[in-house]
């Protein structure tokens, strides 16, 4: 579950391979990018994939000229999140434009959990896809991201993530150093054997970012989780050996892009 990640750090470091032209100043035609970083325990919109252990990461990430991108991105995570497996595989892409000093992008992502278990059990499966639509205003920005069908193997009709973010620059400190602020609020529409369930929870987050190198960065987040209703989270969002996925936690990542 990419993030939006309230995990990682990203820091943007483009290498451009397009064709060389005569003119070496003529902006490329696309662009491509990579990451690799570690994390303490991921944590996908406020809860824990890797039952609060460690996860290596990494993703690829290609631009179009004319606004159109794609990407993959991985992760380990437990078997509370790929019953059966052990890798998360996030596929995605979208367009991003400018209208009127606001940005707009739109796309689709693609959650993939190889060898998971649920559906060959009569469950469904963990596999999901989301579009979503998003708008940037200066440091404020704000996603939607919908599903039509279920939801990380949640019997359901669709469901909706609301994500709310706000970047607070430096506070005066070094320009090395970012911070930012987000809150988030997940509905869930159950149905089937999950009808009258709500999973639903809203999530909460502060985060500092530190750029050591160009292409080397750290960051460090505190999160929290407020689950709609306990009873319920509390039966779904708990690992096989009994820890609480939500709640509060303090998560730090060093990421390396290319």
């Amino acid at each position: 579950m990419k993030k939006t990640l309230l995990a990682v750090a990203f820091a943007s470091s483009l290498s451009t391979v397009g064709a060389f032209a005569a003119d070496k100043s003529a902006e490329p035609s696309f662009s491509l990018s990579g990451n690799l970083g570690a994390v303490t325990d991921y944590r996908f919109r406020g809860v824990s994939q890797t039952n609060k252990k460690p996860a290596v990461q990494g993703g690829l990430d290609l631009a179009l000229k004319n606004g159109l991108s794609f990407g993959t991105w991985t992760s380990n995570v437990s078997q509370w999140a790929n019953y059966g497996g052990s890798q998360e595989v996030d596929l995605y892409g979208g367009y991003s434009t400018e209208l009127a000093g606001v940005g707009i992008s739109v796309g689709g992502i693609a959650y993939w959990y190889p060898r998971n278990k649920w559906s060959s059990e009569g469950s469904p499966s963990n596999n999901t896809f989301e579009y979503y639509v998003g708008l940037t205003y200066g440091p404020l920005s704000y996603k939607m991201s919908k599903t039509n069908g279920n939801w990380f193997g949640v019997e359901a009709s669709s469901a909706t993530y609301h994500d709310l973010s706000y970047s607070l620059g430096s506070l005066g400190l070094s320009d090395k150093f970012a911070f930012s602020a987000h809150m988030g609020k997940q509905t869930i529409s159950e149905e089937g054997s999950m009808a009258g369930q709500d999973l639903g929870f809203k999530d909460y987050s502060l985060k500092v970012a530190y750029s050591i190198a160009e292409d080397l960065g750290v960051a460090l987040v505190a999160s929290r989780v407020k689950f709609a209703t306990t009873t319920d989270a509390e039966a779904w969002y708990v690992s096989s050996d009994g820890k609480k996925l939500g709640g509060s936690a303090i998560v730090a990542s060093i990421t390396k892009t290319f």
